[in-house]
Order: C-alpha cells, then sequence, then structure tokens
C-alpha cells in the first residue's frame, strides 16, 4: 500500500531539500563555467533545482507545484546561485577557460554534486508517484524524469548535449534505485528503504564516474 506524504512529512521534506540543493548547485557552476553573471547564476540555480520536480508534478497532475507550495523551494536555489558566484569571485574561479585546472576541477564538482542530486531525487520521486496512486511502470518512470529533468535543462542552457543522451550511465542508476526504493519500503520502512535506494543509486553513479562506463562506448 502505498506511503502518503503526510506519512513521512520530515523524511520526505528534508530529502526535497537536500535534492534541490545539491541540483541547484550544479546550475550555479554550470552558470559559472559557461561565464554568466550573478543574476545567471540565481536563475540556473534555480531552474536545475525544480525543473525535474517540476515536470513530475505537472505530468502527475500535481498543484501546486512544490517550489509553490513550500517557498523553501523556491528562496533556496537564488540563495544558492548567489553564493556559489560569490565563492567563485573569492577564489579566483572566474573567469574560466575550459583547458585550466581550475576549470576541470569545478566540473568535477559539478559531476559529483549531480550525482548526489540524482540519487536524492530518485527517492523523493518516486515517493511522490507512490502517494498520487501511480502505477510501479509510472512510478520508476516519475522518479526518473524527477532525476533527469534539471540536468537536462542545465546543459542545453549552456549549449551542451545533456548527460543523459551522452551514452553515460546517467538514467540507469535512477531508474534501479527507484525499483529499489519500491521493492523495499513495505518491507523494512521507509526511512531504510530512502537510505537504500540512495546508496544504490549513487553507488552505480559513481562507479560510472570513477571507471567511466560508457556503454555506448566500444
Amino acid at each position: 500500500m502505498p506511503v502518503m506524504l503526510d506519512q513521512i512529512p520530515q523524511i520526505h521534506h528534508a530529502l526535497e531539500i537536500f535534492g534541490v540543493l545539491a541540483l541547484a548547485a550544479t546550475g550555479a557552476l554550470a552558470a559559472v563555467r559557461a561565464r554568466m553573471d550573478f543574476l545567471g547564476a540565481m536563475v540556473m540555480a534555480f531552474v536545475v533545482g525544480n525543473g525535474g520536480g517540476t515536470l513530475r508534478d505537472l505530468l502527475l497532475n500535481r498543484h501546486p507545484l512544490g517550489w509553490m507550495r513550500d517557498e523553501t523551494l523556491l528562496l533556496m536555489p537564488l540563495v544558492t546561485g548567489l553564493a556559489i558566484y560569490g565563492l567563485t569571485l573569492v577564489v579566483g574561479w572566474r573567469p574560466l577557460a575550459r583547458h585550466d585546472d581550475k576549470a576541470s576541477r569545478l566540473g568535477r564538482l559539478l559531476i559529483w554534486a549531480d550525482a548526489v542530486g540524482l540519487a536524492v531525487f530518485c527517492v523523493t520521486g518516486a515517493q511522490v508517484a507512490l502517494a498520487q496512486g501511480a502505477s510501479v511502470a509510472v512510478t520508476i518512470v516519475m522518479a526518473g524524469i524527477t532525476c533527469v529533468g534539471g540536468g537536462m535543462l542545465r546543459d542545453i542552457l549552456v549549449n551542451q548535449v545533456p548527460l543523459v543522451l551522452r551514452g553515460d550511465l546517467y538514467m540507469t542508476p535512477a531508474l534501479i534505485g527507484a525499483g529499489a526504493y519500491i521493492l523495499l519500503y513495505a518491507p523494512i520502512g521507509v526511512p531504510a528503504a530512502s537510505a537504500a535506494a540512495f546508496a544504490i543509486c549513487f553507488g552505480v553513479r559513481a562507479a560510472a564516474i570513477l571507471f567511466s562506463l560508457n556503454p555506448a562506448r566500444r
């Protein structure tokens, strides 16, 4: 039987904030790499942090949208974008050439922050879809959309091919994590299932990053 969100408000809210924060950071970092100004960093942080969840809510006809229901999800990405922009100025990461060592470190930081957001959103996406009465198949798809929606918008806005379309193991970890949550939340409880799904998704994505796993390469 699906667990309604009002039965796990603290768990879901904490995960949602953590996931939005992680992906908002990737949006701001991408803006810095693209040499946008502070407003660009704030807009990118908001769009990337909330993009996947917004698309999920629209497809599930869930209103009001998450960032309209909870202003923390509206304000936090904006503050994150401004803070990261200011921090990169302080530590001398702006402007950057893409071949610079600092730019490479920034790119690695972006990839790992994205992996964290991916792992969190595979859990929250599944939780929301199940609470809306979605089937298992639809729940897994909605979790995947929650995970990759913001990242796709980020890459498109900086004129890059989205990670999910580059052949990397990107969507796959999210789908595996969502499936794990669906299988585990009833027998072991929501907290343990959330932790397990996060660990599985992050573990698979981390392995793909560390060992350059790419099924498209021969």
